[in-house]
Order: C-alpha cells, then sequence, then structure tokens
C-alpha cells in the first residue's frame, strides 16, 4: 500500500508524519505491505526538513536529517493508495484537481495546524497529533485493504 503524506512545504508536517507512519508500520509488523512518502503543495524542492522539526522528531527516535523537500505533482499523488493531507483547505484543493482521488484522500479531523516558525513545543505537540492520528489512519488504512481482500 502506498501513502503519501501531504502539507504545504514539506519541511515540517508531512515528513513527521512519514517517519511516525513508518515506525507505526514496523510497530504493528507491517512494514513490508506500507510504502510511505511525502511532498508539499507549495514546495521548495530540495530543501531539507525545518531544524525544529528535526529536533522534536529526533527526540521521539526518529532522523529527518536525510529529509528532501520534494513538490507534489498529479502524477505522484494519482500513484498512490492514500493522500494524507494535513488542512481542509489542502483536502479542498485535491478533490477540485484531482477528483478520481476521491475516497483516498484523508484529512485529520480538525486538521494539523503547521509548528513552522513555531517553538520546540509547538513542534512536540504538533508531533503528538500527527503521532495519534498516523496511529488510527494505519489502522483504518489496513482494515480497508482487508476488506478489500487484499491483505
Amino acid at each position: 500500500m502506498k501513502i503519501m503524506f501531504i502539507c504545504t512545504g514539506n519541511t515540517c508536517r508531512s515528513p513527521m508524519a512519514k517517519a511516525l507512519m513508518e515506525r507505526a508500520a514496523r510497530d504493528l509488523k507491517v512494514q513490508d505491505k506500507i510504502i510511505c512518502d511525502s511532498a508539499g503543495l507549495a514546495a521548495a524542492p530540495g530543501r531539507g526538513a525545518n531544524e525544529t522539526a528535526i529536533l522534536a522528531a529526533q527526540e521521539l527516535g526518529m532522523d529527518l536529517t536525510g529529509h528532501c523537500a520534494k513538490q507534489a505533482t498529479p502524477q505522484m499523488l494519482l500513484e498512490m493508495d492514500a493522500v494524507a493531507v494535513m488542512t481542509p483547505d489542502q483536502y479542498a484543493f485535491l478533490k477540485e484537481h484531482l477528483p478520481q482521488m476521491e475516497g483516498k484522500i484523508y484529512l485529520p479531523e480538525k486538521g494539523i495546524p503547521d509548528p513552522f516558525g513555531g517553538t520546540l513545543e509547538d513542534y512536540r505537540r504538533c508531533l503528538d497529533r500527527l503521532n495519534r492520528w498516523v496511529r488510527k489512519l494505519l489502522l483504518e488504512l489496513l482494515e480497508k485493504e482487508k476488506g478489500q481482500g487484499n491483505v
């Protein structure tokens, strides 16, 4: 199953969510079934992860130092089984521009605010919210795939 996490610049939320999803998949021993990536709707390709995001992720044992931002493209998104966005605006944008993705776009309840420019504590809160959502999302996607007879 291919999952893409989308945020604005692909330097904070989506790389953190990707790392959390990879960890959750390992925890559930389904890492061989999950391929995840991240991208931004307004990314500066090649930019690294935000330094505060790196610090917050390190506190949880995750390494974002090798992250390299990339711009989401329609082709990239259409190849995914699931696209996870951070805000209602991103959800609406993708539904409008890629209507064929209907049913494959996921949004956390109330969205995940962008911590960019915030404090380390802001990033910790963001990671905590992402972690809870990503674990729920993984279980939901595995259940959906199981219902389709793919697991």
